[in-house]
């Protein structure tokens, strides 16, 4: 649309050169007649000065310029020949210019106009990238600023502090009044991340086993792995609650009934504590306790 415009600007510009050239050429024609009169002698022949003065007057009607025309001497009309051959050739020269002109507006504006759309698209490219760029950063700050702590410092890992050392365990024997012994030793390990228990039953039972306890960050909950001598294996999912640790587990009796099971850490001291193996069948209502250990503390483990 804006190269219509442009054509359209350049046929009026030349239309106008073309009405000034014209206008230059009768006040040409005017002078140039006059002064072929003042040549030859104007006052001393009447009839050369009718001719004259119809010369003279471009606005005289056609009639008579024809009459003009047929009454110019034969020098007089030389010279105008001349002159008018020149004024054409000039007028020619004009229009082309002023054409020239046009054309080479327009490949300019032509040229331009890329140039321009190519600056528009770098600088709009220079937005976008800016833009991604920030983008970019504020991400990478956002996830800086809610990264998860620690997981082996985080306050839930001082629950089981109280379980760390080693300890003289016992409990009710096979029979009456009886009293079984054994001992349990739990430490920290990888970093302080992992509890690690190592029991034994002594001269009790011949149960050895091992567990693996630590606390889950994204399920805040304590989770713990048990293995044992006699292809024991359970895992257990729990909390510190009211003053009492729970991990519990479902499992399946050898008659294909499932049971509900935990383990219960409770009336807990420095020194001391309880702790239960219980079972539920009854989907937690009620539960038995099937073997209760008490802990005393042998010694500290740093």
């Amino acid at each position: 649309m804006s190269r219509s415009f442009q054509k359209q600007e350049c046929a009026y510009e030349t239309s106008q050169q073309t009405r000034r050239e014209q206008r230059n050429h009768h006040t040409a024609r005017h002078i140039e007649t006059a002064a072929i009169c003042a040549s030859t002698g104007r006052g001393t022949h009447p009839k050369r000065n009718r001719v004259c003065r119809i010369r003279g007057n471009w606005r005289h009607t056609g009639k008579q310029q024809r009459r003009k025309g047929d009454e110019t001497p034969p020098s007089g009309h030389g010279v105008e020949s001349s002159a008018q051959h020149s004024r054409k050739e000039q007028e020619h020269d004009d229009v082309q210019s002023q054409a020239a002109r046009c054309t080479r507006k327009l490949l300019n504006n032509a040229l331009t106009f890329p140039r321009t759309a190519r600056l528009k698209l770098r600088l709009a490219m220079t937005k976008i990238i800016t833009a991604l760029l920030a983008l970019a950063i504020f991400q990478s700050l956002a996830s800086g600023q809610t990264s998860p702590k620690n997981p082996c410092t985080v306050p839930e890992q001082k629950q089981f502090e109280f379980w760390v050392g080693e300890w003289d365990l016992t409990w009710p024997g096979q029979k009456p009044n009886e009293v079984d012994h054994g001992t349990n030793l739990i430490k920290r390990i990888m970093d302080g991340c992992v509890v690690q228990e190592n029991f034994s039953g002594g001269d009790s039972m011949a149960m050895r086993g091992t567990s693996l306890s630590t606390f889950d960050t994204r399920a805040n909950k304590w989770k713990q792995t048990w293995v044992d001598n006699q292809g024991g294996y359970l895992d257990f999912v729990g909390e510190f609650k009211d003053g009492q640790m729970i991990l519990q587990r479902e499992g399946v009796r050898p008659d294909g009934t499932k049971v509900l099971q935990r383990m219960v850490w409770k009336n807990i001291t420095s020194s001391e504590f309880d702790w239960s193996w219980e079972a539920s069948r009854d989907g937690g209502k009620t539960w038995q306790v099937n073997w209760p250990i008490h802990y005393k503390r042998k010694s500290w483990v740093g």
